[in-house]
């Protein structure tokens, strides 16, 4: 039960922190961030051209990398500092680690596929409204920073619907 319980946990924080660092990375006081994911929006998918039939990658700028290099650590630390201490087993903390990082790369694919015009992820129930809120984000950066999930976006009082 207390393995269910920190799963949700860490599905919850990993969506958390990918909804702070979406709109950090819209802030100027996030340097080459921010610089690399105005290219995402004004370069190479603004709201104009909002998809394409293959992804146009970032490059070196790619937040799936990011993610890895920075959000996993960061986000695993606790973790590790608690299988350390006997908190939670070694076995509970690698499955944590498990599902922080394939939630966190879920959020950096399943944006990627907001973008395709064509993918098989299209018809999933749900992912015309998805494609649909994160077109307004293109549109209007100050609104829907979530992926998948829009809880933080409602809470944070950035949240537009779909007319």
């Amino acid at each position: 039960m207390i393995t269910l319980l920190l799963t949700f946990a860490a599905i919850v924080v990993t969506d958390a922190f990918g909804y702070w660092v979406h709109r950090a990375l819209h802030q100027s006081w996030t340097g080459r961030l921010h610089r690399a994911h105005m290219t995402h929006h004004q370069d190479l998918y603004p709201s104009t051209d909002f998809a394409s039939d293959e992804y146009r990658n970032a490059g070196n700028d790619d937040t799936t990398w990011t993610f890895l290099a920075v959000g996993l650590p960061l986000l695993c630390s606790p973790l590790l500092l608690a299988a350390f201490t006997g908190l939670i087993g070694w076995v509970a903390a690698a499955w944590l680690v498990l599902v922080i990082g394939g939630v966190g790369l879920l959020h950096s694919f399943v944006h990627d596929w907001l973008h395709l015009k064509a993918h098989w992820f299209h018809w999933m129930p749900g992912a015309k409204k998805l494609i649909e809120l994160h077109k307004i984000h293109h549109v209007d950066m100050s609104k829907n920073f979530g992926i998948f999930s829009f809880w933080w976006d409602k809470l944070g009082d950035t949240y537009e619907e779909t007319k």
